[in-house]
């Protein structure tokens, strides 16, 4: 859950005097990567298909090498219009290099008929990571399922 907490107590001397420190998820993340080192992928990835839309639920955290992963779920023919919507509610991250990945992806796959956008939580690092990049140039994020659905509608329609 995203809204888990882990805590850490620290006693000081005897007489009862504790520090507590309290770590979001993605703090625990961000800690987990500095201890270790590197980035591990652990991207969880679900297909629903809601009638004309279909949504890719991702969740955990996309690394280099889930991005074949992606890639695999994104491909699309050559002349189907195909609508998706990338829900990364539940992403912990998407580093810059695969956000490059990404794009370049979704540029190839567009050529071919994708037209898709993002849903994602609002405030989250997730959310200042997209905005930060190239991909606003391919597409538009939402932080509402609704407006998300009725913009690749739109977009399906123009």
């Amino acid at each position: 859950s995203t809204e888990s907490f882990e805590a850490h107590v620290s006693r000081a001397e005897s007489r009862g005097q504790f520090q507590v420190r309290i770590f979001s998820c993605d703090q625990q993340d961000l800690l987990d990567q500095i201890q270790t080192g590197r980035r591990v992928d652990h991207l969880s990835l679900d297909t629903v298909r809601v009638g004309m839309i279909e949504v890719i639920k991702l969740s955990g955290r996309v690394s280099v090498e889930s991005i074949g992963r992606i890639q695999n779920v994104l491909r699309t023919d050559p002349g189907e219009h195909r609508l998706v919507l990338l829900d990364v509610r539940e992403l912990i991250t998407i580093p810059t290099n695969c956000l490059g990945l990404l794009i370049t992806l979704f540029k190839e796959q567009m050529e071919n008929g994708l037209i898709f956008n993002f849903l994602v939580k609002p405030g989250s690092r997730v959310e200042d990571e997209i905005e930060a990049s190239k991909i606003l140039t391919l597409t538009t994020i939402h932080d509402a399922y609704d407006m998300a659905v009725a913009h690749l509608l739109q977009a399906s329609i123009d």
